[in-house]
């Protein structure tokens, strides 16, 4: 009689069991993923970083799939908290190809996007610029709104680094143009502050107070508010400090560490010197040696406004150590950019399966390099020798008006009897009072005649636009900041912000109207 062997039952019913377990915890493990990407359309990061964080024990145990999936949300996480680094180049090159194998067009444009911001962080602007339009260029036939918003900001911030400020405006209206497709508060809270920033480089006044303005109330709707809100808030109130509606500021601006440099400025244009003093100080308190130079110019010349030498001189002191730890600091931040872009370029070769192009490539790099350390070099010399050249002009201009005096009071009461000021002085102000080309050319010769080489001085200073010429030509004769505002169909905020950012391109320093007003006069 032939013998058989029958498997237990309570074998079979173990094994089954830990099957069912194993299926069990693999889709608990991809709806914690998907909890994860859920967390972070609604803004919640810390739950995001929180379930990821406790999946980290599991990761030994990941399934391919599963392990690039938990790396590209740990990144997605990184990316919208503002936390990635060159350190994270390397998971997301390795991202990159397993999506362009798996043919996930979602996933590696946001990739794209990750490997754009890293390369930007690290300066090298060329490289982010080409994988953010690799990015824009994967996420067009998809319609994911969202991401878009995320593109059209990161190139914004881009030109604007790049001083492209056309195309930083543009960017970021395209960005809140996808933000309202998305119909998320959180996200159109965001576009809407960009939106200020956007306007604010372009000196449209209203536009950046309607929009720093929807900012705060969209935001305000969400339970997300402390991301968006206070910063919109603390924007706006820079701007009403700058055109000088100070209780539209104080209404807004909280005593908190972000408004610091909001209420010295406030107290600054209300002419509370102690106040404003007490604020400037409280910024040295700040870890940023930029806003502490920044804050040592000003309690500089307060404390000469007080007539306390001794003080001035302290501050002054202060800001030599200051400008000294910037200089040894953008050093730092160079060799730091400069290894992390070599770091980079050395892990892009090694996946190059031909070495003797590897060898090539590295040679090639390092001559840019001692090229560009070159080329910045020579730069920075360029740059000095203008410097001082310009102020050399300042000062010649300085001395020059000083000395022409003699015969000013003559030639000031000859334009004071001359038919286009009387029109002026006796129409300015007045509703729809405004000069025709030939009457602005009557005044320039007047003020010409006047003031020798009044325009060619200002020319000197900076390169000025023809209504930003007019408005000086408006100051010179004494005509009012509301009737300027009249005759060149402008608000009166628009001529206040002018004035201010005028003052700053002719004198390189941070000023009020009325300075530009003062310095107008003097020359």
């Amino acid at each position: 009689m032939k013998s058989t062997y029958h498997t237990p039952p309570f074998i079979i019913i173990i094994i089954v069991a830990l099957s069912l377990l194993a299926s069990c915890n693999q889709t608990d493990m991809r709806q914690d993923f998907y909890d994860v990407e859920e967390c972070i359309v609604k803004g919640t990061y810390e739950e995001a970083d929180s379930i990821l964080n406790s999946l980290e024990k599991f990761e030994d145990n990941f399934t391919a799939e599963e392990g690039f999936y938990w790396n590209y949300l740990r990144l997605y996480v990184k990316f919208v908290k503002g936390s990635l680094s060159e350190k994270d180049f390397y998971v997301a090159e390795n991202l990159k190809y397993y999506f362009k194998k798996t043919e996930d067009i979602e996933k590696l444009s946001k990739t794209y996007l990750f490997i754009g911001e890293i390369y930007r962080l690290i300066g090298d602007n060329t490289k982010a610029l080409n994988n953010f339009f690799q990015a824009k260029e994967l996420i067009h036939e998809q319609k994911d709104n969202s991401t878009n918003v995320w593109i059209n900001i990161k190139l914004g911030e881009l030109y604007l680094s790049e001083h492209m400020y056309d195309k930083c405006a543009d960017s970021y209206q395209e960005a809140y143009n996808y933000s309202i497709k998305t119909n998320d508060t959180i996200r159109i809270a965001l576009a809407a502050l960009y939106m200020g920033k956007a306007f604010t480089i372009q000196n449209n006044v209203d536009s950046v107070i309607y929009y720093y303005e929807e900012s705060i109330r969209l935001a305000d709707k969400t339970n997300r508010k402390e991301f968006i809100s206070p910063y919109a808030k603390m924007a706006l109130c820079d701007i009403y400090i700058q055109i000088e509606e100070y209780d539209k500021a104080l209404a807004l601006m909280p005593r908190d560490s972000l408004n610091t440099a909001n209420w010295a400025y406030w107290h600054c244009g209300q002419n509370h010197v102690d106040s404003a003093m007490y604020y400037f100080k409280e910024l040295l308190r700040c870890s940023s040696l930029r806003v502490k130079a920044e804050a040592l110019h000003m309690l500089i010349d307060l404390s000469k406004k007080k007539n306390d030498e001794h003080q001035s001189l302290v501050f002054s002191g202060m800001l030599v150590n200051i400008n000294d730890s910037l200089e040894k600091l953008s050093q730092i931040e160079d060799i730091r950019r400069t290894e992390a872009q070599h770091k980079i370029n050395i892990f892009v070769h090694e996946q190059d399966k031909h070495h003797q192009m590897i060898l090539l490539s590295v040679l090639a790099f390092i001559i840019l390099i001692v090229l560009a350390l070159v080329f910045l070099l020579l730069k920075k010399k360029r740059q000095k020798y203008y410097c001082k050249k310009q102020q050399a002009k300042k000062k010649n201009i300085i001395l020059r008006t000083q000395t022409d005096t003699q015969d000013l009071e003559s030639r000031v009461t000859e334009l004071h009897h001359t038919e286009i000021y009387r029109l002026v002085m006796e129409n300015a102000g007045k509703q729809d009072f405004h000069l025709t080309n030939d009457q602005w050319m009557e005044l320039q010769m007047a003020i010409e005649n006047t003031y020798k080489g009044f325009t060619l001085k200002l020319m000197n200073l900076a390169p000025i636009s023809e209504i930003e010429k007019q408005t000086c030509y408006l100051i010179k004769i004494g005509v009012s900041p509301v009737a300027i505002a009249e005759i060149l169909f402008k608000t009166k905020s628009s001529i206040a912000m002018m004035r201010r950012r005028l003052y700053k391109k002719l004198t390189g320093e941070e000023g009020t109207p009325q300075q530009l007003d003062e310095f107008i006069q003097r020359i």
